[in-house]
């Protein structure tokens, strides 16, 4: 008699336990307005608003630890340095003609954010090239926002930028998902390239126009198994 199996058990133990990772994801980003007051005056401003925010290229990187139990299922959490935000669409200026006065002009605005995230990851595959998925949720902890206006004249074209001061939320949380592949280069080291996708769950300010943040990225990682 002969008895076998598919895959020895070193093999199913090679990818559980304890794993550090580099990551860096870059991101667009873009904001809702939302009328928190109910006066129904508002709404054909934030409707106008909504129409003029344009998505914007932003990006976060950081270090991750996760825990493999099996190699099915992983918890995972971090710290992550992330740049958000959203701008305008060039606009035409309605002051009176003026040889001083730009002709057009925009409005950018990044957010600076410390995120630490906490998911479950779920991998498929008995290969090197394997499916994954996570699900979790994010804690954005604000730091500042950075306003720059972009003034478009004729010949030449002026930046200005500053820290605000408006009231934003210091904590939120951010429900975050994201599927893609890990991919093992060696029994310690794997890549992982994950398409992401998440969204403020409470208004990043409360005031009469609320705002809310989203984004989508290409999450590019990094991890060595301990």
């Amino acid at each position: 008699l002969s008895y076998g199996q598919n895959k020895s058990k070193s093999s199913e133990n090679g990818l559980k336990g304890f794993q550090l990772g580099l990551n860096a994801s870059p991101d667009l980003c873009y904001r809702t307005l939302q009328n928190n007051s109910g006066d129904p005056s508002l709404d054909g401003l934030i409707k106008m608003r909504n129409e003029e925010e344009r998505v914007i290229l932003s990006y976060s990187t950081g270090i991750h630890a996760a825990y493999q139990f099996n190699q099915c299922v992983g918890i995972e959490t971090g710290l992550s340095y992330a740049v958000r935000g959203f701008q305008s669409k060039k606009t035409a200026s309605i002051s009176p003609p003026d040889p001083a006065a730009p002709p057009y002009f925009k409005s950018v605005n990044h957010f600076h954010l410390l995120d630490i995230p906490l998911k479950a990851n779920f991998i498929f595959g008995e290969n090197k090239l394997r499916f994954i998925t996570s699900v979790g949720v994010t804690t954005n902890i604000f730091l500042k926002e950075m306003e720059t206006t972009i003034l478009y004249f004729d010949t030449h074209t002026d930046k200005h930028t500053f820290e605000s001061t408006d009231p934003y939320r210091t904590l939120n949380f951010s429900p975050t998902l994201s599927a893609g592949i890990d991919w093992s280069l060696h029994p310690n080291v794997h890549v992982r390239v994950e398409p992401s996708f998440q969204f403020s769950a409470l208004k990043i300010i409360d005031t009469p126009v609320s705002e809310k943040l989203y984004s989508a990225g290409l999450k590019m990682s990094l991890y060595y198994r301990l």
